[in-house]
């Protein structure tokens, strides 16, 4: 299994300092973390916090969007630094589970933006509940980093079970979900653009 904390690949469309550093080297692209996480064969989980100053949400979501058994958590307001970086749960419990066998984690299967609201489809195992979901999203045409923290939230959704729906706020541009279960494990959606 594998667990990047804050890195990810498609750095050349990075919201942050990368992106331009990676233009100006002709063979960064080869080198792009994109271009083996799209071959991977196991479990990865992608931690990143919502306002990263080196690896843009942006990036991670394409990322976990090419790997194949990839899972995601996005986490508002993380901080950039090595104590922050080992400190979620999800490292521990995400480990534990692939080494013996099991899946501790709610599953996002799909989610949506249409006729303004979020639609996230997810199926759980037998004993993970969620306990709360909230929804994160922005105004702003870009992206914040590096501690621009200017995520706002809504908390009420509505559910059954297998699905969560958010009424999203009027002029969000980007947005996520994330959930935490019984287990007080979170899990996210990936970034999420409105057309």
């Amino acid at each position: 299994f594998a667990i990047p904390v804050y890195g990810c690949g498609y750095l050349d469309l990075d919201e942050t300092y990368f992106a331009d550093y990676i233009k100006t080297k002709s063979s960064s692209l080869m080198w792009d973390p994109a271009n083996f996480a799209a071959k991977s064969t196991m479990p990865v989980l992608y931690i990143n916090g919502d306002s990263d100053g080196s690896f843009s949400l942006n990036c991670t979501s394409l990322t976990a969007g090419v790997t194949p058994d990839a899972r995601m958590l996005v986490i508002n307001n993380f901080s950039h630094a090595h104590s922050s970086g080992r400190a979620p749960q999800e490292i521990y419990a995400f480990a534990d589970g692939v080494l013996n066998g099991y899946n501790p984690f709610i599953t996002v299967d799909s989610s949506e933006i249409e006729n303004g609201l979020v639609t996230v489809n997810y199926t759980a195992p037998s004993d993970v509940n969620i306990d709360e979901a909230t929804l994160y999203y922005i105004t702003d045409e870009k992206l914040p980093f590096d501690g621009e923290f200017d995520w706002e939230k809504v908390e009420e959704y509505s559910g059954n079970g297998s699905e969560v729906v958010f009424n999203l706020p009027e002029g969000a541009t980007h947005c996520y979900a994330m959930f935490k279960d019984n287990n007080k494990n979170r899990i996210s959606t990936k970034l999420m653009i409105v057309k």
